[in-house]
């Protein structure tokens, strides 16, 4: 009497692993790979960007460029203004072995679209870059030098602000004003002029024209 076949066994996961493997094996073009190295540091220095920033790879940064997002300045409120605060190594402290640095300041100029262009000397470790305008909120670009990053184009948006009286009053005027008496700054005579110059612009079309009800008096 001849014996019964054995009855299939069931299909369970192995099946499908064992089917992968062949697959994997006998195809190389879907063998999954891992990231390469490079992936993996353009991840990681996006990473160190804010979004509206970009970068073209580099042994060290050399220049933050970009353009400022306005319409066509109105001529009676005056251009935007852009100063740039540098952090320059001076030394290593033994104790905590942390970066001792100094810093420089200096007025950059604007081009007639917004663009600007920054060059970041080798001993500077950090840069803040302060953009104004009137009726318009500040943006501040923090950046600190990055290893593989060459040039960061930055896009500077300022949005619309209502009460820029005490914006201006609160925040900017202080900001430049300690910037143009504090020595440590460096500022050339030509640019503690381009600051004068423009505070007092601002100031003098913000006294022209009639303050909310619930906005500060310029002080006097």
């Amino acid at each position: 009497m001849l014996a019964r076949p054995a009855p299939p066994r069931p299909l369970g996961h192995g099946w499908r692993r064992r089917a992968w493997g062949w697959i994997v094996g006998a195809h190389p073009w879907v063998r999954p790979r891992p990231l390469s190295f490079g992936w993996l540091l353009a991840f990681a220095l996006t990473a160190c960007l804010p979004p509206q920033a970009s970068f073209s790879p580099g042994v060290g940064t050399g220049e933050v460029k970009g353009v400022v997002e306005l319409p066509p300045p109105d001529p009676a409120a005056g251009p935007p203004l852009i100063v740039v605060f540098k952090h320059h190594h001076k030394f290593t402290g033994f104790d905590n072995e942390r970066a001792i640095t100094h810093p420089s300041a200096h007025v950059a100029t604007v081009g007639e679209f917004g663009q600007f262009s920054i060059t970041m000397p080798a001993d500077v470790v950090e840069m803040d870059v302060f953009f104004a305008a009137p009726e318009r909120l500040t943006d501040v670009f923090h950046f600190r030098r990055q290893l593989g990053i060459g040039v960061v184009t930055y896009r500077a948006r300022l949005p619309v602000i209502r009460d820029w009286r005490s914006h201006f009053y609160t925040y900017i005027e202080p900001e430049f004003e300690h910037l143009i008496v504090d020595s440590r700054y460096n500022l050339s005579p030509r640019d503690q002029e381009v600051l004068t110059r423009w505070l007092t612009d601002q100031k003098g079309r913000l006294e022209a024209r009639p303050a909310a009800g619930n906005n500060p008096q310029p002080p006097r």
